[in-house]
């Protein structure tokens, strides 16, 4: 494992100017993959698995776990919330739109990434919902929200696993924010959050989530599960949509359909 970079002195003087920065290392990561560090960290809430994609297919350079928000932005029904757990305190958004919201969000939470370190090491991830189109557009939304779901949701992981599908290499991220008063106190307290979660991922797989694993795989999910649409009608909406796309009337769009399942 690479030492743990920045060294104290120049994260020091960065903390005193209030900048937010990242405290990272590497190492080859040979013998882990995304699927089974996300896997070890199961219990991690809003743990997430990012992979890159490029032409359709072919998998990108970079896969990206993220945990540990400090930051979740989410928007429903016009309103936005900021739930920002390092000052343990929750915003909402009054007098502006969703979109505007979010501009706001990004500009404030632009980072010197370092140059040793992929760019995706930090930032904001998250969706957007169909509903979302109406701070796009001046579209009408027809049908009634049932599912009673955030519109949009973003969060700001405070700690990523990067790893490197080039050159096989896994960077561990944290991001500091300038909140105690003793620089080396934070230093600290984020040099233990990288060593407690490269521990996390060096444990073997449990045993109970291998077998969980095979399980999922040999049981029928489909089983007992009912949908909001049958089978022939969105086969229908699908021969629909290729009409219209063969038409020029739409180039792209997304079916979907309901699947509930008693627990």
């Amino acid at each position: 494992m690479d030492i743990l970079k920045p060294d104290f002195n120049l994260f020091k003087k960065k903390y005193k100017l209030g900048q937010r920065q990242i405290l990272y290392t590497s190492f080859a990561a040979d013998v882990h993959t995304p699927v089974s560090s996300l896997i070890k960290l199961e219990n991690e809430s809003y743990a997430f698995l990012f992979e890159s994609v490029e032409k359709g297919s072919q998998k990108g350079r970079y896969s990206v776990i993220g945990l540990k928000p400090d930051l979740i932005w989410e928007c429903n029904n016009k309103n936005c919330k900021i739930v920002d757990k390092n000052s343990k305190r929750n915003f909402y958004e009054k007098d502006i739109t969703p979109l505007n919201s979010l501009r706001k969000l990004i500009k404030n939470n632009k980072l010197k990434i370092p140059d040793e370190i992929p760019s995706i090491s930090s930032g904001l991830f998250g969706f957007m919902g169909y509903e979302m189109i109406q701070y796009f557009e001046k579209v009408a939304l027809s049908k009634k929200d049932n599912l009673k779901l955030p519109e949009s949701v973003f969060i700001r992981p405070s700690m990523t696993l990067v790893f490197d599908n080039v050159n096989d290499k896994l960077f561990v991220t944290k991001t500091v924010s300038p909140n105690e008063k003793d620089p080396i106190k934070s230093f600290n307290n984020a040099k233990k959050d990288i060593l407690n979660l490269i521990k996390k991922i060096n444990e073997p797989l449990d045993k109970k989530s291998l077998e969980l694993q095979n399980f999922k795989r040999n049981v029928d999910v489909f089983k007992n599960v009912k949908s909001n649409t049958d089978y022939n009608d969105f086969k229908k909406m699908v021969e629909k949509a290729k009409k219209l796309i063969f038409e020029g009337e739409i180039f792209q769009v997304v079916l979907s359909r309901i699947f509930k399942k008693k627990n």
